[in-house]
C-alpha cells in the first residue's frame, strides 16, 4: 500500500485523513480504535507527532481524547505516514448506534459525499432526501467539521425545485471553490403530466402518480416533490414531478397513470404554474412557544405537542426541534409527522386575559 516515495497511496492516504478529521467531533461516545500497526508516526509540517507506540493493546477510547489528540489536522493540514505505519481507523461511535440500518447507509453516504467535495474540490450532489434523511447529512457535517459552525452557502446548500420544496438535494461546497453555486446547477428537472383527454380521466392524487414512478423501478430518492394542481371542472388536474435530471426519459415515457392516459413533458422552473395553497387555523395560544402553537394547528394539548416533539416528529425550518419551549417567529414552517406541513402566519392581537389570537395555515 505504500508508494515508491515512501508516502501512503493517495486513496488510502484521502481514507484516513477524512476518517481522522471524523475524529474531531465533540460527541463524547465510545470510539473503536483498530490499530494495525507497532508504532504510528505522523509526520507534520511543524515536526513529527508519535500519536500511538506499540498500540496492540488499545482497544477503547473516548472522542474527547481523540479530539485532543487531532485537533491539529481537522482542516487543511497535510500530512503522510512513515513507511513502517499502516493502520485503519474503525469509528463505531455512538452516533451510529441508535440509527437503523438504512439510516447508517444514508449517513456512511454524506459522509462519502463531503469527502468527495473535500478531496477534489467540487461540489458534491446528493439524491433527494427528505427533512428526516437531510437530518443525517446536517449529523455527517457536524461530525467531519468538529461541530464548527456549519451554515448553509458555506459549507452546503439545498434546493428542491422551487421555494418550499420539502424534499430537496443537497450540495456539499468544497473549502476553495471559485464560484458560488447557485440553484441552476442542481440536477433537478420538472416534468408535466397532463390528461390526454380531460373528459374521460379518473381524479389522480400523489399516490397515484408516485405508484407509477415507482412501479417503472425508479427509487424514491430519485424524485422530488410531486405537485399535484386540480382542475376546478375535470377530475384530473395537472402534476408536476420534481426528479434527477437522468431520470427525464423515463419519466416521459410514461404514457398511463391508472386507465388515464397523460402527456409527460420537461418544462422550465419557471413555466410551471402551479401554487401552494393553505387552509387558515385561527385561534389563541398563551404564548409564542412550539408547543403552544403546535397544540393549536392540530387541535390537540400541549402535553401531546410534547410528547411529538421529544420523540424527533417535529421539524422547524426544515430541521429537527426537540425544544418544545422554542420560540416561534413570524414565517417560521413547521412540519409533523403524521399530521402535515404548517407555517407560523402572524399574531393579531392580544386578549383581555393575555393570549394571543394567531393565524396559522396549513399546506393542503
Amino acid at each position: 500500500m505504500e508508494a515508491a516515495d515512501g508516502s501512503l497511496h493517495n486513496i488510502l492516504y484521502g481514507d484516513i485523513l477524512y476518517r481522522v478529521r471524523m475524529s474531531g467531533c465533540s460527541v463524547f461516545s465510545p470510539v473503536v480504535l483498530s490499530v494495525i500497526a507497532k508504532s504510528t508516526t505522523l509526520f507534520f509540517d511543524d515536526g513529527i507527532t508519535d500519536i500511538i507506540s506499540d498500540a496492540k493493546n488499545y482497544e477503547t477510547f473516548h472522542d474527547e481524547y481523540i479530539f485532543n489528540r487531532f485537533e491539529p489536522l481537522r482542516y487543511s493540514d497535510h500530512f503522510v505516514l512513515s513507511r513502517k505505519s499502516l493502520f485503519v481507523f474503525s469509528f463505531q461511535g455512538r452516533h451510529t448506534m441508535n440509527l437503523t440500518k438504512e439510516e447508517q447507509i444514508i449517513l456512511k453516504h454524506y459522509h462519502d459525499l463531503i469527502n468527495l467535495s473535500y478531496q477534489r474540490s467540487i461540489p458534491a450532489y446528493s439524491q433527494f432526501g427528505s427533512m428526516s434523511e437531510l437530518e443525517l447529512a446536517y449529523k455527517a457535517l457536524d461530525e467531519f467539521y468538529g461541530h464548527q459552525n456549519v451554515s448553509e452557502e458555506v459549507q452546503y446548500k439545498l434546493y428542491g425545485g422551487y421555494p418550499e420544496a420539502e424534499r430537496k438535494i443537497i450540495c456539499f461546497l468544497p473549502e476553495d471553490r471559485q464560484s458560488p453555486v447557485v440553484e441552476q446547477d442542481f440536477p433537478i428537472a420538472c416534468i408535466r403530466f397532463v390528461p390526454a383527454n380531460k373528459k374521460f380521466c379518473d381524479e389522480l392524487n400523489h399516490r397515484d402518480y408516485l405508484g407509477t414512478i415507482m412501479g417503472l423501478g425508479i427509487t424514491r430518492d430519485r424524485i422530488g416533490d410531486i405537485l399535484v394542481k386540480k382542475d376546478p371542472v375535470f377530475k384530473a388536474g395537472t402534476a408536476y414531478v420534481f426528479c434527477k435530471k437522468d431520470m427525464v426519459p423515463l419519466l416521459e415515457g410514461i404514457t398511463r397513470i391508472k386507465h388515464t392516459t397523460v402527456v409527460a413533458k420537461e418544462v422550465a422552473f419557471s413555466s410551471a404554474d402551479w401554487e401552494i395553497t393553505y387552509k387558515t387555523i385561527m385561534g389563541s395560544v398563551s404564548s409564542f412557544r412550539l408547543d403552544a402553537i403546535l397544540a393549536l394547528a392540530i387541535r390537540t394539548s400541549r402535553s401531546q405537542t410534547v410528547a411529538l416533539i421529544q420523540s424527533g416528529k417535529v421539524f422547524l425550518n426544515g430541521r429537527i426541534c426537540t425544544e418544545n419551549a422554542k420560540k416561534l417567529e413570524e414565517g417560521d414552517i413547521f412540519s409533523i409527522r403524521g399530521y402535515g406541513k404548517f407555517r407560523y402566519d402572524k399574531a393579531n392581537a392580544i386578549s383581555k386575559k393575555g393570549r394571543y389570537h394567531i393565524t396559522v395555515q396549513q399546506y393542503t
